[in-house]
C-alpha cells in the first residue's frame, strides 16, 4: 500500500518530518482585529514575533480551522499521486472541529482513499509523535488496520500538562473573568491545565511555587517511565519562553531523568490561548523506538 500522513499545522512538525515524501500537512490560521491573516507556522522567527505582537494586541486573534478547500486539494493530491491509504492525525476533537471537517472531506473519496482519522486527543508535539509512528510503522509493514489501532492506543496514552504564565490570555480568550485573572496574577497563581482522557482541557491543579510546579514535572515523568520503562520521548513545548523549557529540562535531568527530550514553540494558534510564557510538557509513548524525534 501506498500510506500518507497528515496532520494539522499545531503539530509542530519537525525538519525531519516536513521532509518525508508521506508526510502532508493542512494550515490553521488566524486573523486579528486590525485584519491581517496569520497562517500557522512552525518557523521560529516567525512564531517569535508572533508572541512579541500577541504581547501588546489588546485582543486576541481568532483562529480557524482548515479550509476546506484545502482539505478537499490535498486529497485531490494524494489520489493524483497514487496513494490509497491515509491517516489524519487532528488536534482533539474536543476543542477544534478539524476532525470533523476531515471526516467529512474523507466520505466523499471513500471510493478511492482508505482513511483512518485519528483524534489525537491533544496537539502539538504529541500529534508529531504520532506522524512518525505512522510512518514508521507503515515503512515496517504494519497493516492499515494496525497501524489505527496503534494510533489510537498512543492517544489514549499520551499525556498534555500547561502552565499558563498570564491568566489575561485565559480571560481574553473568555475562560475566565478579567477579575478573576487579575487576581490570579497577584497573587502568583498559575493553572496547571491538561488534556483529560476525552480530549477536553481541564485544570489539573493551581501552582504558587516554582517547588510545587517542578514536583508535579517530576512526578509526572517518573508515572510515565514506570509505565512505559524507556519507550517514550519528554517534549517540552512553549509560548515563546525557551529558558523556562530548558529549566525544566536541566531540573529533571539533576533529579536522574535520563530521556530524550524534544523542545519546541507552540505554534501561533495554541500560543493564542496559552499565551507568552507558557510552558507544556508532554509525554509521548513509542510503539517503535525514535529517538530522533528529541534532535530536531
Amino acid at each position: 500500500m501506498k500510506t500518507a500522513v497528515i496532520v494539522d499545522s499545531t503539530a509542530t512538525p519537525s525538519k525531519q518530518l516536513m521532509a518525508d515524501p508521506d508526510f502532508y500537512i493542512l494550515r490553521l490560521s488566524l486573523l486579528f482585529a486590525e485584519g491581517d491573516i496569520y497562517e500557522d507556522v512552525s518557523d521560529d522567527q516567525v512564531m517569535h514575533d508572533f508572541y512579541q505582537r500577541l504581547r501588546h494586541s489588546p485582543e486576541p486573534p481568532k483562529t480557524s480551522q482548515p479550509r476546506l478547500d484545502q482539505v478537499y486539494d490535498l486529497f485531490d493530491q494524494l489520489v493524483a499521486d497514487g496513494y490509497n491509504t491515509v491517516f489524519v492525525i487532528t488536534l482533539a476533537a474536543q476543542i477544534s472541529g478539524t476532525y470533523q471537517s476531515v471526516q467529512m472531506v474523507a466520505s466523499d473519496y471513500q471510493d478511492r482513499l482508505a482513511t483512518y482519522v485519528i483524534d489525537s486527543k491533544g496537539t502539538s508535539f504529541i500529534m508529531e509523535n504520532m506522524a512518525h509512528q505512522a510512518l514508521l510503522m507503515a515503512d515496517a509493514g504494519y497493516t492499515s488496520d494496525e497501524i489505527a489501532s496503534k494510533l489510537t492506543w498512543l492517544a489514549d496514552q499520551s499525556e498534555i500538562y500547561v502552565v499558563v504564565e498570564d491568566l489575561q490570555f485565559i480571560a481574553k480568550g473568555g475562560r475566565m473573568s478579567t477579575a478573576q485573572a487579575f487576581i490570579g496574577n497577584v497573587l502568583g497563581i498559575k493553572p496547571l491545565i491538561y488534556f483529560s482522557p476525552d480530549g477536553s482541557v481541564q485544570v489539573f491543579d493551581k501552582v504558587r511555587t516554582q517547588k510545587s510546579l517542578y514536583k508535579h514535572w517530576l512526578q509526572i515523568v517518573q508515572s510515565a517511565q514506570a509505565k512505559f520503562g524507556d519507550k517514550f520521548v519528554i517534549a517540552l513545548a512553549h509560548g515563546d519562553a525557551l529558558k523556562e523549557a530548558l529549566a525544566v529540562k536541566y531540573y529533571l535531568i539533576q533529579q536522574g531523568i535520563n530521556f530524550p527530550f524534544r523542545i519546541g514553540y507552540l505554534t501561533p494558534v495554541l500560543g493564542v490561548h496559552g499565551g507568552p510564557g507558557a510552558v507544556g510538557l508532554g509525554i509521548m509513548p513509542q510503539i517503535i523506538s525514535n529517538h530522533d524525534l528529541a534532535k530536531d
